[in-house]
């Protein structure tokens, strides 16, 4: 995930890589709109809030340290 000009070529490729991932978002939105249960539905949606922020202050500590 590092875009530095002397790191090694990476060893590992995903297999079906742009197609994997497509698939899974789309298995993924699948799941989401099966859910039966509104409280389900809603306590995803606080885990994916959650996880937002995090990413947010992973991003904004990251400039500030640069």
């Amino acid at each position: 995930f590092r875009f530095r000009k002397d790191a090694p070529e990476a060893k590992f490729k995903v297999p079906f890589g742009i197609i994997a991932a497509i698939l899974s978002l789309g298995l993924t939105a699948w799941l989401l709109f099966n859910i039966e249960k509104l409280s389900d539905f809603i306590k995803i949606l606080v885990v994916v809030a959650i996880g937002f922020v995090i990413y947010v202050i992973q991003k904004l500590f990251a400039k500030k340290s640069q």
